[in-house]
């Protein structure tokens, strides 16, 4: 890891888009430093116990651990603005990578203990952070368990419209550009990349997504291609972020899955 710089930096926090959007949440910490990974580098590894607290400055961090016969277990997906729920002390279950080039904000075991007994706005977001965790690791196990492997595929260019680059376009249509690997993809949705390119092509002869570019695609209905993956947004009309999701079983039975 190439370190960067050591916060506050104008240079450095000048441009960050989380402070930008007012959600940093190391922006008011001392001794805060940046880190840059190559995609591919681990942050932290399965069973060690970190010595500081990581922020996602930018890029994506996979969470993943690896079973007895050596087959890797992706979990989830990291974006810009999380905490990495690896918390100073407290041995790993898991590895943490970088799934592109990422930049992460660090601060010391010490620092954040202190700052987290006296900043209650900060414990609060660091709580809400990990139980949204805690949702999206149930989901991933929920939506294995009750989708085919096609529509995994399918839910997880969905969701990609909301924590990767999305255009909306004049004719309402949604182009979106997949930040991690078709690799990421298929470990994400519980199947192979020769599954996942078979089902990019197989929409693609449908009409329901074009591929625009490598890593960029272009879906002309949203919503149909949520209730193709038998995922429902309760309310959101077509529109890509957070919202709520209902998994549509067979028979037309609604299951509640909410994500943050």
């Amino acid at each position: 890891m190439t370190d960067i710089a050591t916060l506050p930096s104008k240079r450095v926090c000048g441009t960050c888009e989380l402070r930008k959007g007012g959600d940093c949440r190391f922006a008011a910490l001392s001794g805060v430093r940046v880190r840059h990974l190559a995609k591919g580098e681990t942050l932290v590894h399965e069973g060690e116990m970190p010595e500081r607290l990581f922020l996602l400055r930018r890029g994506y961090l996979r969470m993943l651990r690896f079973g007895c016969d050596g087959d890797r277990v992706v979990m989830a997906l990291l974006a810009a603005g999380d905490v990495v729920p690896a918390f100073p002390g407290r041995a790993l279950g898991f590895s943490v990578e970088a799934a592109s080039d990422t930049e992460v904000c660090e601060i010391s075991g010490a620092a954040f203990r202190a700052a987290f007994g006296r900043d209650t706005a900060l414990r609060h977001r660091i709580l809400d952070n990990a139980a949204a965790h805690l949702r999206r690791l149930q989901d991933a196990i929920w939506l294995r368990g009750r989708l085919t492997s096609r529509e995994r595929v399918i839910a997880f260019l969905v969701q990609a419209t909301e924590c990767m680059p999305v255009d909306r376009l004049p004719d309402g249509s949604l182009r979106v550009t997949m930040r991690v690997s078709r690799g990421d993809w298929a470990d994400m949705s519980d199947t192979t990349v020769e599954t996942v390119s078979r089902v990019v092509r197989g929409l693609a002869d449908e009409g329901l997504v074009e591929t625009l570019a490598r890593h960029r695609y272009r879906i002309p209905d949203i919503a149909g291609l949520r209730r193709l993956a038998r995922l429902d947004p309760a309310g959101a009309e077509g529109a890509p972020g957070p919202a709520p999701w209902q998994v549509i079983g067979p028979r037309g039975d609604r299951s509640v899955v909410r994500h943050q």
